[in-house]
């Protein structure tokens, strides 16, 4: 699937996939926006295009990342793949804390991670979602060719994505430990304990973005949607 490439198609997959985080219940999401951005194996052909496309991409990001600014929220490309580009959009000053937690920075550190370096934290992460590090702005290739089924990517995510996603620390530890099996409910994320604290968040995401994709298509613009700095 190839979506247009616009301004108006990156806010309306910002509101679709990342309304916790703009009404400020969660520190970051992560989403793919569709497209060739990666030519690679039998797709060489494909490289003018899929370049066009991450120039493309990078420039109609920018004025999503400029109404998000003032709300403290930063966007970033983390990889691009032969099916999409990942798009990261996060609160800096609430991940900071989130992932200096111990439950979080110990098993971090021992990944290799700083837990205190921020932007050199997601530049590890970029590589480990399947990349070469790239200059900011550009970020991580994807040397791997993904596996499709229904037009979604099926390459694996590395387990620890879940502490840059504010997902609980004890659903992360479980997932990284049980190796995505043996979960006792599914949602947003797999869950491992506080079933009912687990249900009661997914219901609130649930909420919160039909109420603000119902304020987007009523003429609310990007920025207006996001809370301030948390």
């Amino acid at each position: 699937m190839t979506r247009e490439i616009t301004k108006q198609a990156l806010e309306a997959a910002i509101v679709r996939n990342c309304s916790p985080m703009l009404a400020g219940l969660k520190p970051a999401c992560l989403f793919t926006f569709p497209g060739v951005f990666l030519a690679q194996g039998e797709h060489v052909d494909k490289q003018g295009l899929a370049r066009s496309n991450r120039t493309r991409l990078l420039e109609e990001l920018k004025p999503c990342a400029k109404a998000l600014a003032p709300s403290g929220i930063s966007l970033r490309v983390l990889t691009w793949r032969s099916c999409g580009a990942l798009v990261y959009v996060y609160r800096p000053a609430m991940l900071r804390r989130w992932i200096a937690d111990p439950h979080a920075a110990r098993p971090l550190r021992e990944m290799g991670y700083t837990a205190s370096d921020l932007e050199r934290d997601l530049d590890r992460l970029a590589q480990r979602l399947g990349g070469e590090a790239a200059p900011r702005g550009e970020k991580a290739d994807c040397p791997m060719t993904c596996k499709h089924a229904g037009g979604r990517c099926k390459k694996d995510f590395p387990h620890e994505i879940g502490y840059f996603l504010g997902y609980p620390y004890e659903d992360v530890a479980g997932f990284i430990r049980h190796k995505g099996e043996r979960y006792l409910a599914f949602g947003q994320w797999k869950v491992y304990a506080n079933v009912s604290s687990a249900l009661e968040t997914f219901a609130r995401y649930k909420r919160c973005t039909a109420d603000t994709t119902s304020a987007y298509r009523s003429g609310r613009d990007l920025g207006s949607l996001a809370v301030a700095a948390m």
